[in-house]
């Protein structure tokens, strides 16, 4: 099967183009996973301390506990993202194994 150099050309740039979507929509959907992750963190937290007792709010200073939250949410957001890239990356390396030991 011989391929002439514009047959050659179209299927890279065919092959290029789809790499490139392929890449954006994967981006797109990491950050839908990340903001989701960290909407559902955030809604959890809040929740926990509105319905903590008065006793809490007694024995802590605002100040406290608005630290500790926005400490929590702002390691959450700098560790989920390499997170998911490293699970990411683990999965298809592991695709790749399979692929190499098939064909």
């Amino acid at each position: 099967c011989r391929f002439n150099v514009t047959d050659r050309i179209s299927i890279f740039g065919g092959l290029s183009g789809g790499a490139v979507v392929g890449l954006f929509a994967g981006l797109a959907l990491f950050l839908c996973l990340v903001v989701n992750a960290s909407r559902v963190l955030h809604n959890k937290m809040l929740e926990a301390v509105l319905r903590a007792p008065i006793r809490f709010f007694d024995t802590n200073p605002s100040g406290r506990i608005l630290n500790r939250f926005s400490k929590d949410v702002g390691s959450m957001d700098d560790q989920l993202p390499k997170l998911y890239g490293r699970v990411v990356t683990f999965i298809l390396e592991g695709a790749t194994i399979v692929f190499m030991v098939i064909v």
